[in-house]
């Protein structure tokens, strides 16, 4: 999918007319602090490559004895940062990634993001290789979520797995979403909804187990990182909560976890990330970003919107 100045007039002109110029300007925001090109992408991991403290003053002989996992269950990202870093080593050393980690004493897991950390939690408890002696354990991150980079640290730890692991993560760019604070992500203060909205949290309130996390107080939000202006930010909050509960009305029998700011298991209005790769976009990210194909068959769910990006599902979803 090309995306142009006529795809992103399409895609805007979904939205309503008074709310258009503000949706350009804030996604235009939001991409500026979250988008991750793979120049981008490719200086990040240069420099962690570089990293004196990960790989010694003489890095050629650091990687020789760091071995990089593969052991991503879902998706591509993993392999996409290791080509990155494969490129970097071969171009400044004619080094092959596949010769380093022969006998390692330490080993790195590279990735673009962290949403919920349980992608992570899971290949590190389940997928890492038995190590007879401690080892040094580095995470290497373009992104990631401050309480899902908290639970991961936090949980590792209370599994015996983790016994001779010294886990280290390092994260370029952390996205706060602290609810009692800076939240960097997309979470709507209470406003009148219109009616797929509406329905949308009637459903969510009768058959969630607990309190379904809903609007957050206009009184908790300090100034983020991405938005100009916190009126700025309330009119795209809305504007994406609307479309996704518009989306979602559209599908028959949608996944649980299928919410209008993004998938996520708690009950809530979705997960609101804000971070995207050159590669795809999560399906943590507002429904409207990504969802919808414009030329799927007749009679398909998919055909009711156009999406800013062309996400590539993991799963089937």
């Amino acid at each position: 999918m090309l995306i142009d100045q006529a795809h992103v007039e399409r895609w805007v002109h979904q939205f309503e007319p008074d709310e258009r110029e503000v949706v350009v300007e804030g996604t235009k925001n939001l991409l500026t602090f979250g988008y991750f090109s793979r120049c981008r992408a490719h200086a990040l991991v240069q420099q962690f490559l570089f990293d004196e403290n990960v790989f010694t003053m003489e890095p050629q002989i650091g990687w020789l004895d760091t071995k990089f996992l593969s052991i991503q269950r879902h998706g591509q990202s993993q392999t996409a940062a290791n080509t990155l870093a494969a490129d970097i080593m071969y171009k400044d050393d004619d080094l092959c990634i596949n010769d380093c980690g022969t006998s390692p004493s330490q080993y790195v897991y590279l990735d673009d993001f962290l949403f919920t950390g349980n992608t992570l939690l899971y290949d590190l408890l389940q997928r890492l290789p038995n190590v007879e002696h401690p080892r040094n354990l580095y995470v290497f991150l373009y992104g990631g979520h401050s309480q899902g980079l908290n639970y991961v640290r936090k949980r590792f730890y209370e599994h015996s797995v983790a016994e001779l692991w010294n886990l280290q993560i390092m994260c370029s760019t952390v996205c706060s979403n602290d609810p009692s604070g800076v939240y960097e992500g997309l979470w709507p203060v209470d406003h009148q909804c219109d009616a797929a909205t509406q329905s949308f949290i009637q459903r969510l309130q009768t058959h969630s187990l607990h309190t379904p996390r809903l609007f957050r107080s206009a009184f908790n939000h300090k100034r983020d990182r991405i938005f100009a202006s916190n009126e700025q930010r309330h009119v795209v909050e809305k504007a994406f909560l609307r479309k996704g509960a518009y989306i979602l009305s559209h599908c028959q029998e949608p996944k649980h976890e299928m919410r209008p700011l993004g998938f996520e298991k708690l009950e809530s209005l979705g997960f609101g990330a804000t971070l995207v790769s050159y590669r795809n976009v999560a399906n943590n990210c507002p429904l409207a970003l990504w969802w919808g194909d414009p030329e799927a068959p007749a009679g398909s769910p998919l055909r009711c919107w156009l999406p800013l990006f062309r996400r590539r599902g993991n799963r089937g979803d």
